[in-house]
């Protein structure tokens, strides 16, 4: 009787860790058709010599499989494209200084008019 008991426990265990896997699949579920879609729209619009929407597509692409090297390679090449373009400020170069223009003054508050009592209106 103990061991009936003993491998039906088991089996639940065991069919519910199965259940709990299975539901959360569905959120790595990696498309990996979409991604290949994707990188083919991305590879068309920079043979177009199209890289922003290029770029937004090769991005689409890692979203749909972060897991894809092939996404990520079409999408640091894209990404070196628009930098080569100059379509993306590259963050490693020397910001170029600019003379400034001459400083403005803040505005100064007009002074409270002397109405005698100190009094005003309001509230």
């Amino acid at each position: 009787m103990k061991k009936n008991v003993l491998i039906a426990l088991v089996l639940l265990v065991a069919f519910g860790i199965i259940g709990a896997n299975a539901q959360n699949r569905y959120y790595y579920k990696m498309d990996n058709i979409q991604t290949e879609h994707y990188i083919a729209a991305s590879r068309d619009e920079v043979n177009n010599n199209n890289l922003s929407l290029a770029c937004l597509y090769a991005r689409k692409a890692v979203q749909a499989n972060t897991w894809s090297k092939k996404a990520w390679a079409n999408y640091d090449d894209v990404v070196k494209r628009l930098i080569a373009k100059g379509g993306v400020k590259d963050f490693s170069a020397p910001v170029a200084t600019t003379p400034m223009a001459e400083p403005v003054e803040e505005a100064q508050a007009p002074a409270p008019a002397d109405d005698g009592g100190g009094q005003f209106e309001g509230c």
